[in-house]
């Protein structure tokens, strides 16, 4: 085993003959089953290396996704597209008029996230 991309710990699958993050292996022997592509095992105190089965926990990518928007809002959280100085940008220009299929465009984003931003449901608390 070994710690690679992203702070993963790889080890060697035997049956499928690959390198396979050692998290996703865990969980297939604590459920009996292959994993699904879209299931995500996530760990719950935020370590990936720790791969303790205690600490795994199976999830869809919605959940995965809402479960680190909770933990790590903002710019903290790792999968950001945007900073706060941003987001400031954009809600002023959308202020000023800018559709939203234009700021989507202009910042990199989907639609449904400038809606989101505008109407302050993501990216609620300013810094």
């Amino acid at each position: 085993m070994k710690v690679g991309w992203g702070g993963y710990v790889y080890a060697y699958d035997p049956v499928l003959m690959k390198t396979r993050r050692y998290h996703r292996m865990v969980m297939e022997e604590v459920l009996g089953r292959s994993l699904e592509p879209t299931e995500i095992v996530h760990h719950k105190d935020g370590d990936r290396t720790n791969n303790d089965p205690s600490n795994l926990e199976l999830m869809s990518r919605g959940d995965h996704n809402i479960e680190h928007d909770r933990r790590f809002p903002g710019e903290e959280n790792s999968q950001a597209k945007l900073t706060w100085a941003k987001v400031n940008k954009l809600r002023s220009m959308h202020r000023r008029g800018v559709s939203n299929g234009v700021l989507a465009g202009r910042f990199g984003i989907s639609e449904a996230s400038v809606s989101l931003i505008v109407r302050g449901k993501s990216w609620q608390t300013l810094k």
